[in-house]
């Protein structure tokens, strides 16, 4: 419809050029150029160029810009009308970015589930301490191995002669001065002892090194239990004595009894031969402790502790004692 109306518009104005030559003809042609033009007449299609040399170009240019425009047009139209396409990763690539998604996740997963799991070990830990009397080492009294282990105690499974339910324990913040901390659950599976054993030592034969320790426990032992009572048995042995008579044959022969002195020339190897023993007992009326040094083969000396909490002790020989009556 616009070509159409672009083409009208045209003869219209072909028209009124026309009818204007004719006038410009009559006002001011001369006979020179009346014949020319009468010349020209006879063929329109010269007479045409030599007037508007510059029509036909105009007329082309213009229906090409026309066609050029709608041919522009019916392009676009195709493009819009065309679906788009659609860039697409190769399988490889695709694969790798699920994959990192996938290991995203599951690192989203561990965070969650490591927080979780340090929420309810905190409770725990918050559980047993509010409901469990402190005991040494980091423990409670009375909690269960299971409570133990919520406490983040590592447990190994061991044995002590006439004791039930013997674990070695182990813990991260735990000091390195003693070798060995064992706790004792007993048939109740409830903690009422603990024994902890010493690093050995290398020692003078008088023991010096391990007298400055066992000193050392017994005086913050002593304040914080009281009630302290040390045992030492010392080596004693018989000496004799021989005098001279008035027969040689017959000298007179005294035995003396005598004992070696706590810390003596000799004292490491009669601790480490049983001849002597020392150690030193606690009592506040709740908590039972015994301090005592040993040496072993090895001439390496070290303490032993020994906490009972003497309530729960004295539930644990009762239970064995109901527990051996209904077997009768």
């Amino acid at each position: 419809m616009k070509t159409f109306k672009l083409l009208s518009i045209l003869a219209v104005s072909t028209a009124l050029y026309s009818v204007a030559y004719a006038q410009f003809d009559i006002l001011g042609l001369d006979e020179n150029n009346a014949d020319e033009t009468s010349d020209n007449k006879t063929d329109g299609n010269k007479s045409d160029d030599i007037l508007n040399p510059k029509k036909k170009d105009f007329l082309n240019e213009y229906m090409d810009d026309v066609e050029t425009g709608q041919k522009a047009k019916n392009e676009a139209r195709d493009i819009l009308s065309q679906k788009p396409n659609i860039l697409t990763l190769r399988d490889s690539q695709q694969k790798i970015i699920d994959q990192g998604k996938k290991e995203r996740e599951k690192l989203e997963e561990r965070i969650n589930k490591k927080k979780a799991d340090e929420e309810r070990a905190r409770e725990k830990k918050e559980y047993i301490q509010k409901n469990f009397e402190p005991a040494p080492f980091g423990l409670f009294w009375d909690i269960s191995p299971q409570e133990t282990r919520d406490l983040e105690f590592e447990m190994k499974p061991t044995k002590r002669a006439d004791y039930q339910e013997v674990y070695l324990l182990k813990n991260k913040t735990q000091q390195d001065t003693f070798e060995h901390i064992m706790a004792i659950y007993g048939t109740q599976n409830h903690l009422w002892c603990i024994y902890a054993q010493g690093k050995p030592i290398n020692d003078q034969s008088n023991a010096e090194e391990i007298l400055k320790v066992y000193k050392k426990y017994y005086t913050a032992l002593d304040k914080k239990y009281g009630n302290a009572k040390e045992f030492f048995k010392p080596y004693k042995y018989t000496e004799e004595i021989v005098e001279e008579t008035d027969d040689p044959k017959k000298p007179k022969i005294t035995k003396i009894e005598k004992e070696n002195p706590l810390g003596g020339p000799t004292f490491l190897e009669e601790l480490r031969d049983d001849k002597a023993s020392l150690y030193a007992v606690f009592d506040n009326g709740k908590i039972g402790v015994t301090l005592s040094v040993f040496v072993d083969k090895n001439n390496q000396s070290y303490i032993t502790l020994d906490f009972r909490n003497l309530s729960l002790m004295k539930q644990e020989k009762e239970a064995d004692l109901s527990e051996l009556i209904n077997d009768l």
